[in-house]
């Protein structure tokens, strides 16, 4: 896992010196977040570095995207293949999740080994016309019910409204799921979030991302703060 992180953060600089023909373009991320916050949850005891890598062509793009906590309670690597189309866009997510501890292996998928789940989601990004930001996700993959082996098909829907302020952009967050499931065992909002965030530019290539996140989970009655800053290179 370390050297994944690793190859992650030290190749996004070296490929963006390669030739990039048919309009092949490469971005990266360096973020570090005081703690990793996903969909109205906290994974990990401590503060996560989270490297991402997009490399992108037209309307398709792909992301190779991790995150580790500084004591090693939560590690995270994501495969990300994207295409828009005008403001919609198709994504499928999969995740990987090795358990601290225990002898994981990214490429094992074997019942009781497999740490994959794999999700498809739809976004609507806004638009002048309708400004709102619409999304809607469910897992067809290693999202099972423990007590009976049976597909969960857990299902997130979110909303959200950024809105540019003062040279920031500030966005509202709301987060549901509409049935039992990972998330919740019945409908349930999950996700109340407010976030401030800007990109403060260095250079024409590089910009410093700052985001100030408050996240309340109704559901769960459970409220974070997490702040996040990092470096993006593109």
């Amino acid at each position: 896992m370390k050297k994944i992180l690793i190859t992650i953060l030290l190749l996004a600089p070296f490929l963006k010196g390669l030739p990039q023909e048919r309009k092949l373009s490469l971005e990266g991320e360096l973020l570090i977040h005081s703690r990793h916050l996903w969909r109205g949850m906290r994974f990990g005891e401590t503060a996560t570095a989270e490297p991402s890598v997009t490399i992108r062509r037209g309307a398709f793009s792909f992301n190779l995207w991790a995150a580790k906590t500084w004591d090693d309670s939560y590690a995270e690597i994501d495969l990300i293949p994207s295409c828009k189309i005008n403001q919609f866009e198709i994504t499928v997510f999969d995740y990987y999740n090795p358990v601290p501890g225990e002898d994981n292996t990214f490429f094992n998928l074997k019942d009781g080994r497999n740490r994959h789940s794999t999700e498809l989601a739809l976004t609507q990004h806004p638009s002048a016309k309708f400004p709102v930001r619409m999304m809607a996700a469910t897992f067809f993959f290693g999202d099972k019910n423990p007590d009976n082996g049976n597909a969960y098909y857990s299902t997130y829907a979110e909303l959200g409204c950024p809105v540019n302020m003062a040279g920031f952009q500030l966005e509202p967050i709301l987060g549901l799921t509409p049935h039992q499931g990972y998330y919740a065992g019945k409908f349930a909002v999950i996700n109340t979030t407010l976030q401030v965030k800007k990109n403060f530019c260095i250079s024409p290539d590089l910009i410093l991302p700052v985001k100030l996140s408050l996240v309340h989970n109704p559901h769960r009655e459970k409220t974070f703060v997490a702040l996040s800053a990092g470096i993006g290179w593109q």
